[in-house]
């Protein structure tokens, strides 16, 4: 995968959004919503591309190969962001739910403090007072 950015780096790549020209580093920068609508235009530019000319010129061949690898970029920023954000929410579910689980083992605690007697609880008050 490495490569892809390498060649877009030697070649200068830029992609063009509403926001101006942007470098493959800078895509990075974007949303998912604007990574899918840039993928968009570049898919669409390379399928109109291939119903033009039947005699590919150099200009052409070059351009193609320029979005094909502007393409392949955004496919794996886009999938990488993707898994990005869902593990992060997935992190905060898990975070949630322990958060949960804590406050149930509290309140297991709490029961437990309350079903004990009166004599045990001050005899436990007596030892904790005697320790701090």
């Amino acid at each position: 995968m490495a490569e892809i950015f390498e060649q877009a780096a030697r070649e200068k790549l830029r992609f063009e959004t509403p926001k101006g020209f942007f470098s493959s580093e800078e895509v990075w920068d974007l949303s998912l919503t604007s990574l899918d609508m840039l993928a968009r235009a570049v898919n669409k530019r390379l399928r109109e591309a291939e119903e033009e000319s039947f005699i590919p010129t150099a200009h052409q061949s070059r351009v193609v190969s320029h979005d094909a690898l502007r393409l392949d970029i955004l496919k794996h920023v886009i999938v990488t962001k993707a898994d990005e954000r869902d593990m992060a929410r997935k992190r905060a579910e898990d975070r949630s739910k322990l958060l949960r689980l804590k406050g149930l083992l509290a309140a297991k605690e709490d029961d437990a403090f309350k079903a004990m007697s009166q004599e045990e609880i001050l005899k436990q008050i007596g030892e904790l007072e005697a320790a701090v």
